[in-house]
């Protein structure tokens, strides 16, 4: 079993992206408390939002997006993968895969902001 685990391991290692493959993630809209779940006897759940897959080319410079509401992104942020430490803030792509470059491998949050909201995912460089 273990033996699988160490197999399992290494395929995922060999898939992780390289500096000229682009990376794609998932991006949520973080909740927000305007409206607050109530709490009631029934055993309801309420499913995640769906996800996003957001494309970031570093080679190339580019973010693409499966969805046309990031289409007009204000700025991009890079923080600490905790999100409490804003690494890095760009108002254009080109920027914004810039500074991922020069990041140490590890993971990290990044914000994609536009007006009315924001969209938020782990990558691991």
């Amino acid at each position: 079993m273990e033996r699988f685990f160490i197999t399992l391991a290494i395929a995922v290692l060999s898939l992780i992206t390289t500096a000229g493959t682009p990376i794609t993630i998932p991006v949520y809209d973080p909740p927000t408390d305007e409206n607050p779940q109530k709490s009631d006897d029934t055993n309801r759940h309420r499913m995640p939002p769906a996800p996003i897959f957001c494309t970031i080319d570093i080679e190339e410079g580019t973010v693409t997006s499966t969805s046309p509401r990031l289409d007009d992104i204000d700025s991009y942020e890079v923080w600490s993968a905790d999100g409490e430490i804003c690494l890095a803030s760009s108002s254009t792509a080109e920027e914004f895969t810039a500074s991922l470059s020069t990041l140490t491998p590890g993971d990290y949050t990044i914000r994609l902001i536009c007006s009315d909201y924001y969209y938020t995912g782990l990558i691991t460089l």
